[in-house]
């Protein structure tokens, strides 16, 4: 019976925590370093004409947490950069510095979002491939911010974020 219990417990854990380290053993790429950027603008739509009133939302600020997500389900963050909207909807950084990170592994990504106020506008997500060309550099990541505003209740009704 003990032989049993034991062996039961080493397949247990070879099954939970097992498979992450071998999968994140196989994935296992060349270090690389960046600088990580984000820049873009936003574009609000007065939800019930749909016209563009962007330039209501001058000077707004949208904060954008980010976390280095690890293939083994860790996560650093968030790295927290502050924007506020211009006249034109182009997103302003309001910080004196930007975050560099380093990856080594196929399936570590950025995780980005934005907020404005308590609202949730969208996310994304950017993994080792596609940041493996800015080594050594920056990775300026341009995004577009869509909001569509309920100018009577003064409340965000929809929003996406997509990357340019």
């Amino acid at each position: 019976m003990k032989k049993l219990t034991i062996a039961l417990m080493v397949c247990l854990m070879t099954m939970s925590d097992g498979c992450d380290f071998f999968e994140c053993k196989n994935t296992e790429q060349p270090d690389i370093n960046f600088e990580f950027i984000v820049w873009g603008h936003v574009v609000v739509k007065d939800y019930i004409t749909k016209n563009i009133i962007t330039v209501d939302w001058n000077n707004r600020e949208l904060k954008s947490p980010i976390w280095k997500c690890y293939c083994n389900g860790k996560k650093n963050g968030p790295f927290t950069n502050w924007y506020k909207i211009g006249p034109g909807g182009e997103l302003n950084y309001e910080g004196i510095g930007t975050w560099s990170f380093k990856m080594d592994n196929d399936m570590d990504y950025m995780y980005v979002s934005f907020i404005y106020e308590k609202d949730d506008l969208g996310d994304f997500k950017v993994y080792y491939s596609e940041l493996a060309p800015y080594n050594n550099r920056a990775a300026n990541l341009e995004v577009k911010i869509e909001i569509e505003w309920d100018t009577v209740n003064n409340k965000i009704l929809d929003s996406r974020v997509t990357l340019i």
